[in-house]
């Protein structure tokens, strides 16, 4: 069964879900082994582990991808993943969702904020305008083959 059937199941439900975030494929399977149903790969989770500072952008998508694959592939749940602001314009969303569903997984969020961001919970961060955001999630959808 693909991933994103796994997560659409699990959603069906109606039960809470509760995500975890995840940096590394240990966290991962250490939430897999206590009962979380999936987890989510997190650019604050990866930024703080690395560079031990909250996640303000310094993060890429290339490091993203790589600690995304090596968790896929550690788990046997759905992994949801940050897809930040789509690293960038419209076609870094459509780049960034390509690059995800290589991998399966499961969903992508994407912030609502504007490019470059910052920390959600930091002070000075600005909201995308709403025809910004339908764009990307136009572009997203569209990017996506499966």
């Amino acid at each position: 069964m693909k991933q994103t059937d796994k997560l659409k199941q699990i959603m069906q439900s109606k039960l809470p879900l509760i995500v975890p975030g995840v940096h590394n494929p240990i966290s991962a399977q250490v939430a897999e082994r206590v009962g979380f149903k999936s987890v989510f790969v997190s650019g604050h989770c990866l930024s703080a582990a690395t560079l031990g500072r909250p996640d303000v952008g310094i993060t890429t998508l290339t490091e993203m991808i790589d600690v995304t694959r090596y968790i896929v592939n550690a788990v046997k749940i759905p992994v949801l993943v940050d897809g930040d602001t789509g690293y960038g314009g419209l076609i870094n969303v459509r780049h960034t969702v390509q690059e995800y569903e290589s991998l399966k997984v499961a969903g992508i969020q994407f912030e609502d904020q504007v490019f470059p961001k910052r920390c959600g919970y930091l002070e000075g961060g600005s909201l995308a305008p709403v025809i910004e955001m339908q764009r990307r999630v136009a572009v997203a959808a569209e990017a996506k083959i499966n």
